[in-house]
């Protein structure tokens, strides 16, 4: 479950890598999406603060406000 778990992280942060250059609005909702349709809010939310300071507080902003 921990190698589960670190790849999670590493996709993650890849995906932020991708996002952030272009800084399109677009990606990070996909990003924040893509977190809620795999996984309850409580834990899309854990899984945004695994971001940059930048990317958390954009994540945590979108994971919050989805309905």
């Amino acid at each position: 479950m921990e190698a589960v778990e670190r790849a999670g992280e590493k996709i993650l942060r890849a995906a932020e890598a991708f996002c952030s250059p272009c800084g399109e609005e677009l990606c990070w909702r996909g990003l924040a999406s893509a977190l809620l349709a795999t996984r309850p809010k409580e834990k899309a939310l854990e899984a945004c603060a695994l971001l940059s300071p930048l990317g958390a507080a954009r994540c945590v902003a979108l994971v919050k406000g989805a309905r």
